[in-house]
């Protein structure tokens, strides 16, 4: 890009690309570190990896930073904060999360990362996910995108003593669904119950019972004559109303950022 003479690694051969492909891996298996940690699905990788990078450029040794040697203007000034961690901030303007008249300010919430201006400059902002919007939320390691989605709200303000231990308010609920038998049987559990529920919506309104197939005393046998006849017929409400079966989408897990309108969503439109 900037015209510069450098060796090319081998088409096809990552082991020559060896410095690309170390810091990918790097970078991988930070984030995979920091959501176990946390106790947060894979889906969630977009904001544990910038976490995780910026984290790794903030981290002061020798009393400097790669982010000060980069902007030239000091070493990190905000809260360092694992990803994951519980705090407690202020709602944005445009969380529909509103406190009563006699409760406190702030809302106890889960650390997910910072916001940076162009050229890597830190905002003087944060991600937080309010603790509420977990609720429902299965905390399953392979939970899809579409189906963990939350508000994530970028805030000023918000309470972290420097030196504390840090609470991750999602890693009890995370291990015991990941890590005991009692958990796995409750997510297979609930897998089912989703199935029967995602079968019934594909029926056709107009299918008919099983009770009813069995009625007609005297009559019954004109009536599964008349019923064989009008399955044979191609224009009957039965084969017709067939066509009527419920979609279920199934788009993959999607990342909106927040940049250009204050607060984002993560998940699948």
């Amino acid at each position: 890009m900037f015209g510069f003479s450098h060796r090319r690694s081998t088409p096809g051969v990552p082991a020559t690309n060896t410095l690309a492909e170390g810091t990918v891996q790097k970078i991988t298996g930070g984030t995979g570190t920091i959501s176990e940690n946390a106790g947060l699905p894979a889906c969630y990788w977009p904001f544990a990896a910038r976490h995780w990078c910026f984290a790794h450029c903030i981290e002061v040794k020798d009393g400097d930073s790669i982010y000060n040697k980069q902007l030239e203007r000091g070493n990190f000034p905000g809260h360092v904060i694992p990803f994951g961690a519980l705090v407690d901030f202020l709602p944005s303007p445009l969380s529909k999360e509103k406190s009563g008249k006699n409760e406190p300010d702030t809302r106890p919430g889960v650390f997910f990362g910072y916001h940076l201006d162009p050229g890597g400059r830190w905002s003087g902002q944060y991600y937080v996910v309010s603790l509420t919007a977990f609720i429902g939320i299965s905390l399953r390691r392979n939970t899809r995108g579409k189906d963990a989605k939350v508000h994530v709200q970028r805030v000023r303000e918000l309470v972290w003593r420097s030196g504390q231990v840090p609470e991750f308010p999602l890693k009890a609920r995370y291990d015991y669904l990941n890590r005991t038998i009692e958990g796995l049987i409750e997510d297979h559990e609930e897998k089912e119950k989703q199935e029967q529920i995602k079968v019934m919506h594909e029926l056709p309104p107009d299918a008919p019972a099983d009770a009813d197939v069995e009625l007609g005393g005297a009559d019954k046998g004109a009536d599964t004559e008349k019923g064989a006849t009008a399955k044979g017929d191609p224009t009957s409400d039965e084969q017709c109303g067939a066509g009527n079966n419920l979609d279920i989408d199934d788009d993959e897990f999607e990342f909106e950022d927040a940049d250009n309108h204050g607060d984002g969503h993560i998940g699948g439109g």
